[in-house]
């Protein structure tokens, strides 16, 4: 193998979160009337953390009181349900215990050199312009990339 240690995002790269993510985001928008976004827009709103999401979720001019009304329930809804249909990405459990089975650690990103992977959030082109120079499509290109067999 060529690498000992492994580190990996958490959302969007071993669970998906998405749809629990955009469920709470649509659900305080309802709440205080604003318009709800499509899977496809909040996908472009997250990575940056909970308050960047909701800051860019609301209309556009939105006062900061009622963001942080917002970002107070969306905290509070998101708690509540953040495991409703959150589960592991294809094939991650058997990555990780490949990983484990010839000896490799992992552990959560730190901003080492990283390998990317295109099923997250983010788009390869936003990955690419981001400095990502390894993106891989699927766990079997991600194993082998690791050095797998």
């Amino acid at each position: 193998m060529n690498y000992k240690l492994v580190i990996f995002d958490m959302d969007g790269t071993i669970l998906d979160t998405l749809q629990d993510i955009v469920i709470s985001t649509n659900y305080v928008l309802d709440y205080y009337n604003f318009p709800k976004r499509t899977v496809l827009e909040v996908k472009s709103f997250v990575g940056n953390g909970m308050e960047k999401l909701i800051q860019r979720a609301v209309p556009a001019g939105t006062d900061e009181k009622p963001v942080q009304k917002v970002l107070k329930d969306f905290k509070q809804h998101y708690a509540e349900h953040c495991k409703d249909n959150t589960a592991p990405y294809f094939g991650i459990n058997e990555l990780l215990w490949n990983l484990r089975n010839v000896g490799i650690k992992t552990a959560k990103n730190a901003g080492v050199d990283c390998i990317s992977v295109s099923w997250g959030f983010r788009e390869r082109e936003i990955l690419t312009g981001a400095g990502a120079t390894k993106i891989v499509n699927n766990v079997t290109q991600l194993w082998h990339e690791l050095g797998g067999e």
